[in-house]
């Protein structure tokens, strides 16, 4: 009988994240025999790292880099109840335990930091706090600005609930085609059962008013930036994406954005074109 053949690709560690003033995180940690470098992940709202798995699959075998990514608070297989947060610096608080765990398990080595949607602003704030924290960032359609507009009952429960019971989330559900426009992948986003859709004031909130803090600091950023837009995202505005590009401190930064292309990116139709163009950047980095 033949034997079972080796699996190709990485299977991911199950990581317990030490996490100061909260409680501990889960993780999960690509590994490369000899890694070259750390990409940290930084998810979007709802989201969890594991979403990231075909991307980092790809990135320890082509580029051998070890790729590790933690669950926010009330995300993924973290504690907490489901997008409830006291306040929105706990993520930043949670981003950067998983940095300096990486320094210390991965000492000497570049590390890169990748934030998607709400992870985006969320790794924005981060390096804004710890400027020396990461060599280099990679923003994906970064929730600097919604482009949709919430129904305005739900914005107004929202303001109420903030003052009266920030405790209490609501559904945030969002089409699933404006994500993606690849049915693969709508499928597996609408069906990865550690996906939820609640969110609570003062996430919500904190996202927004931290959003608009990155875009009107972006001339005091200096790492090197990587920068992909989706045109035609129907979730957050693209402009301002392109607005924090163009003001942007530091001088190397490099714009991926692909028409057609709409919030996920990263689960988009053709997104071998990102990988292909994050590979590059980050090997021209390493």
């Amino acid at each position: 009988m033949a034997s079972i053949p080796i699996p190709l690709f990485p299977t991911p560690a199950d990581l317990t994240i030490p996490c100061p003033g909260g409680p501990n995180l889960k993780a999960w940690h690509w590994r490369s025999p000899q890694p070259q470098g750390v990409l940290l992940l930084s998810h979007g709202l709802g989201e969890h790292a594991g979403l990231y798995r075909t991307l980092a699959e790809y990135l320890v075998t082509t580029l051998e880099l070890d790729v590790l990514g933690v669950d926010f608070l009330g995300h993924g297989r973290s504690p907490g109840r489901r997008g409830h947060l006291a306040h929105y610096e706990q993520l930043i608080d949670n981003l950067d335990s998983a940095i300096q765990w990486a320094k210390q398990e991965r000492p000497g080595l570049p590390r890169f930091l990748l934030g998607h949607s709400n992870g985006g602003v969320v790794a924005a704030q981060t390096v804004l706090r710890f400027p020396d924290a990461v060599d280099g960032l990679i923003l994906s359609n970064p929730a600097f600005r919604l482009k949709y507009r919430p129904p305005w009952h739900k914005l107004a429960i929202g303001h109420t609930l903030r003052v009266i019971a920030p405790w209490i989330t609501i559904s945030g559900a969002l089409p699933i085609e404006d994500l993606s426009r690849d049915p693969l992948q709508q499928v597996q986003l609408a069906s990865d059962r550690l996906i939820h859709t609640r969110v609570g004031a003062p996430l919500f909130f904190g996202m927004l008013n931290a959003g608009e803090d990155a875009l009107a600091k972006a001339s005091q950023f200096q790492l090197p930036l990587l920068l992909i837009v989706g045109p035609d995202d129907p979730v957050i505005d693209p402009d301002t994406g392109l607005a924090f590009f163009d003001r942007y401190g530091g001088s190397e930064k490099t714009l991926l954005a692909p028409p057609g292309f709409r919030h996920d990116p990263l689960f988009e139709k053709d997104r071998g074109r990102i990988y292909h163009g994050l590979a590059n950047w980050l090997l021209s980095r390493r």
